[in-house]
């Protein structure tokens, strides 16, 4: 999303990577980064931090259900 600069509060660090708080319009509160700076302009990046990476798990299968047995018997 790209802001002006005058829509920030002084106190806003304006550097590249700095995290600042943003008000969404239903009213939920979340982080987003600055990604550019401009003589008028800032690019916030709001997306979730994991977006867009590869993310891999690791996990223990401790058994399977089939849908023809829900309790666990055959009929």
């Amino acid at each position: 999303m790209v802001i002006n600069r005058d829509q920030l509060p002084e106190w806003v660090s304006l550097s590249i990577g700095s995290e600042i708080p943003v008000t969404l319009t239903n009213g939920n509160q979340t982080t987003a980064i600055i990604t550019e700076i401009t003589e008028t302009t800032i690019t916030l990046d709001a997306n979730f931090f994991l977006v867009g990476k590869y993310l891999n798990f690791e996990i223990t299968l401790v058994g399977v259900i089939s849908p023809l047995a829900p309790n666990g018997a055959l009929p």
